[in-house]
Protein backbone atom coordinates (compact mmCIF):
# COMPACT_ATOMS: atom_id res chain seq x y z
CA UNK A 1 0.00 0.00 0.00
CA UNK A 2 1.75 3.31 -1.28
CA UNK A 3 1.52 5.69 2.26
CA UNK A 4 3.55 8.99 0.06
CA UNK A 5 3.42 11.10 -3.04
CA UNK A 6 6.45 12.10 -4.99
CA UNK A 7 5.89 15.57 -6.12
CA UNK A 8 7.27 16.02 -9.20
CA UNK A 9 6.25 19.96 -9.68
CA UNK A 10 6.22 22.89 -6.80
CA UNK A 11 3.74 21.78 -4.61
CA UNK A 12 2.48 22.91 -0.67
CA UNK A 13 1.78 20.82 1.95
CA UNK A 14 0.25 21.40 5.18
CA UNK A 15 0.20 18.66 7.76
CA UNK A 16 -0.54 18.95 11.53
CA UNK A 17 2.34 18.41 14.00
CA UNK A 18 -0.24 15.92 16.25
CA UNK A 19 -0.92 13.87 12.95
CA UNK A 20 -4.44 14.28 14.21
CA UNK A 21 -5.43 15.44 10.61
CA UNK A 22 -4.30 14.19 7.37
CA UNK A 23 -1.86 16.39 5.22
CA UNK A 24 -3.15 18.54 2.55
CA UNK A 25 -1.29 19.66 -0.53
CA UNK A 26 -1.45 21.29 -3.75
CA UNK A 27 1.09 20.71 -6.69
CA UNK A 28 0.77 23.24 -9.04
CA UNK A 29 1.57 22.15 -12.90
CA UNK A 30 2.25 25.30 -14.61
CA UNK A 31 4.30 27.25 -12.27
CA UNK A 32 5.79 27.65 -8.63
CA UNK A 33 2.81 29.66 -6.43
CA UNK A 34 3.59 33.00 -5.66
CA UNK A 35 2.42 34.89 -3.03
CA UNK A 36 -0.05 38.09 -4.31
CA UNK A 37 0.51 40.79 -0.93
CA UNK A 38 -1.94 43.26 -2.99
CA UNK A 39 -5.19 40.34 -2.48
CA UNK A 40 -8.33 41.69 -1.10
CA UNK A 41 -9.02 40.28 2.44
CA UNK A 42 -10.62 37.05 2.53
CA UNK A 43 -9.35 35.91 -0.56
CA UNK A 44 -6.84 33.59 -2.16
CA UNK A 45 -3.59 35.11 -1.51
CA UNK A 46 -2.01 32.62 -4.26
CA UNK A 47 -4.55 33.83 -7.10
CA UNK A 48 -2.43 36.12 -9.01
CA UNK A 49 -3.91 39.59 -9.46
CA UNK A 50 -5.62 40.34 -12.77
CA UNK A 51 -3.02 41.05 -15.42
CA UNK A 52 -3.97 43.61 -18.50
CA UNK A 53 -3.42 42.59 -22.05
CA UNK A 54 -2.79 46.19 -24.54
CA UNK A 55 -5.09 45.98 -27.07
CA UNK A 56 -3.62 45.58 -30.64
CA UNK A 57 -5.20 47.41 -33.85
CA UNK A 58 -6.35 44.23 -35.17
CA UNK A 59 -6.03 44.37 -39.08
CA UNK A 60 -9.96 44.01 -39.87
CA UNK A 61 -11.00 42.50 -42.95
CA UNK A 62 -14.11 42.18 -44.80
CA UNK A 63 -16.77 44.21 -46.91
CA UNK A 64 -17.82 47.84 -46.45
CA UNK A 65 -21.62 48.09 -45.26
CA UNK A 66 -21.43 51.86 -47.16
CA UNK A 67 -19.92 51.06 -50.61
CA UNK A 68 -19.96 47.47 -50.63
CA UNK A 69 -16.36 47.43 -51.61
CA UNK A 70 -14.46 44.02 -50.43
CA UNK A 71 -11.00 45.79 -48.10
CA UNK A 72 -7.72 43.58 -46.21
CA UNK A 73 -7.86 47.25 -43.63
CA UNK A 74 -10.91 48.72 -42.77
CA UNK A 75 -9.11 51.63 -41.71
CA UNK A 76 -7.38 52.40 -44.88
CA UNK A 77 -9.97 51.32 -46.54
CA UNK A 78 -12.39 54.39 -44.81
CA UNK A 79 -9.48 56.89 -45.76
CA UNK A 80 -9.44 56.23 -49.74
CA UNK A 81 -10.80 58.25 -52.14
CA UNK A 82 -13.62 55.82 -53.77
CA UNK A 83 -15.14 55.57 -49.98
CA UNK A 84 -15.29 58.93 -49.18
CA UNK A 85 -16.46 59.48 -52.28
CA UNK A 86 -19.53 57.00 -52.30
CA UNK A 87 -20.48 57.92 -49.32
CA UNK A 88 -20.87 61.87 -49.85
CA UNK A 89 -22.80 61.27 -52.79
CA UNK A 90 -26.64 61.51 -52.41
CA UNK A 91 -27.95 59.21 -55.16
CA UNK A 92 -26.81 56.42 -53.27
CA UNK A 93 -28.97 57.38 -50.35
CA UNK A 94 -32.86 58.31 -52.35
CA UNK A 95 -34.23 54.82 -50.95
CA UNK A 96 -33.18 55.30 -47.01
CA UNK A 97 -34.55 59.43 -47.36
CA UNK A 98 -37.77 58.74 -48.83
CA UNK A 99 -38.17 55.83 -46.65
CA UNK A 100 -37.82 58.39 -43.47
CA UNK A 101 -40.13 60.71 -45.51
CA UNK A 102 -42.36 58.56 -44.83
CA UNK A 103 -43.01 59.17 -41.11
CA UNK A 104 -44.67 62.26 -40.10
CA UNK A 105 -41.28 63.92 -38.18
CA UNK A 106 -43.14 66.90 -36.82
CA UNK A 107 -44.96 64.71 -34.20
CA UNK A 108 -41.81 63.50 -33.67
CA UNK A 109 -39.45 66.26 -33.01
CA UNK A 110 -42.83 68.17 -31.82
CA UNK A 111 -41.90 69.00 -27.47
CA UNK A 112 -44.01 69.15 -24.97
CA UNK A 113 -45.23 72.76 -23.63
CA UNK A 114 -46.15 71.41 -20.30
CA UNK A 115 -43.33 71.99 -17.97
CA UNK A 116 -43.23 72.46 -13.87
CA UNK A 117 -42.61 76.22 -14.23
CA UNK A 118 -45.41 76.99 -16.05
CA UNK A 119 -48.10 75.19 -13.76
CA UNK A 120 -50.44 78.03 -11.94
CA UNK A 121 -53.57 77.32 -9.84
CA UNK A 122 -55.79 77.35 -11.96
CA UNK A 123 -54.96 73.98 -13.70
CA UNK A 124 -56.75 72.52 -11.33
CA UNK A 125 -60.06 73.94 -11.84
CA UNK A 126 -59.89 73.76 -15.23
CA UNK A 127 -59.54 70.40 -15.12
CA UNK A 128 -62.30 69.43 -12.45
CA UNK A 129 -64.60 72.77 -12.06
CA UNK A 130 -66.49 71.53 -9.23
CA UNK A 131 -63.81 71.28 -6.92
CA UNK A 132 -62.98 74.97 -6.78
CA UNK A 133 -66.72 75.96 -6.10
CA UNK A 134 -66.38 72.77 -3.56
CA UNK A 135 -63.48 74.19 -1.79
CA UNK A 136 -64.98 77.57 -1.75
CA UNK A 137 -68.17 76.36 0.02
CA UNK A 138 -65.95 74.50 2.56
CA UNK A 139 -64.17 77.65 3.87
CA UNK A 140 -67.06 79.27 3.90
CA UNK A 141 -68.51 77.30 6.23
CA UNK A 142 -65.85 77.65 8.95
Amino acid sequence: MKKYIIFKNPYILIEDIRKKYRPYFKEYLKEKPTLNLRSYPMNCPFVPGIIKHEKKNKVKQGVCETCYEKFSNYFEHIKSKEHRDFAVDDRHYIELDMFISQFNTKSILQTSTFSDNSVDGSCLTSLLPDVDSFIHEYLNKK
